[in-house]
């Protein structure tokens, strides 16, 4: 028969650490506390198209989505990127980037719809801000070979 613990003694291990949560214990509330550490919430499955997040810088929010998924369920015409202003569909703070594209094709256009993007944000027309934004990539394109 197990040894009864004193009241109010919580088990601990060996070494002095409290025992680890099971996973089904960890809510936000308890991170919110500090009672365990942000990356051991579990993250709500988003759904599609999203895929995964890439980067986040401040709200603004890069995502690695199912193209196929986006030309057949929401706009016909999505191509490798987008982002809200040239997408009514795209969230305000999120820039989409197609999955089919690989690594250091997703760099440049993160980079090209970041700059379209913002430019659009501050009321330049869309072919302007894409001309800008093509320029740029263009610029990094002949830096990267």
């Amino acid at each position: 028969m197990p040894r009864k613990r004193p009241p109010g003694k919580s088990r601990q291990s060996p070494h002095g650490a409290p025992p680890a949560l099971p996973r089904s214990a960890i809510t936000r509330s308890a991170v919110a506390r500090g009672a365990v550490a942000h990356s051991a919430v579990p993250r709500a499955r988003r759904p599609p198209p999203y895929i995964k997040c890439l980067q986040r810088n401040g709200r603004l929010a890069v995502w690695q989505v199912d193209g196929a998924y986006v030309r057949g369920n929401i706009d016909a015409e999505f191509g490798a990127f987008g982002h809200h202003y040239s997408f009514a569909a795209i969230p305000r703070t999120e820039i989409w980037i197609d999955a089919e594209q690989g690594p250091d094709e997703q760099q440049l256009l993160i980079a090209h719809a970041t700059i379209e993007r913002r430019l659009m944000a501050r009321g330049m027309d869309y072919e302007a801000a894409r001309t800008v934004a093509i320029a740029e990539e263009r610029r990094q394109r002949l830096k990267s070979t």
